[in-house]
């Protein structure tokens, strides 16, 4: 059942401008990113392309934690960080103007909430997402945490089927 989509965002310190519009602008900079995350794989495959086109390196700095990955860029020692939409927006949020968003966010896919399939509650939970959508409590939900961004006009079960 999806309920949101989300993609994959950049986030610096604020006023650093680290000129990261896209992911192939973070040849020859330092990245922080979290272990296990598509973050670090997108940032392990542009490595290999900011190789292959003889422009810098990209030094992945990859933490165990979002915690870490924030006290790397808050300390300087990565001039960006990357996290899925939702998270980056919340670590911007929670910062107090520590942090800005920069760039642009890419490769936007539905967030889900896994139900046992032939339980029943598919076509209840679909309709409850529907209702918040259409009296606007989903919208105001998203921007308290601001990642209004993701939004989405209409739940789907087995929205990639």
């Amino acid at each position: 059942m999806s309920y949101f989509k989300a993609g994959i965002s950049f986030f610096a310190k604020k006023g650093s401008n680290p000129g990261v519009e896209t992911i192939a602008d973070l040849c020859g900079k330092t990245v922080a990113v979290e272990k296990g995350t598509v973050e670090a794989e997108e940032v392990e495959k542009q490595n290999k392309k900011c190789k292959a086109e003889g422009k810098g390196e990209i030094k992945s700095e990859v933490f165990p934690g979002q915690s870490e990955v924030n006290l790397a860029l808050s300390s300087g020692r990565a001039q960006v960080a990357m996290a899925d939409s939702p998270v980056a927006a919340y670590q911007v949020k929670q910062s107090n103007g520590g942090f800005e968003l920069v760039g642009k966010s890419y490769e936007f896919a539905p967030y889900g909430l896994a139900v046992k399939k032939g339980g029943g509650l598919a076509k209840p939970i679909q309709s409850a997402l529907k209702e918040l959508i259409a009296n606007g409590t989903y919208k105001k939900i998203l921007e308290k945490w601001g990642v209004q961004e993701g939004a989405i006009t209409e739940p789907q079960i087995h929205p990639a089927e």
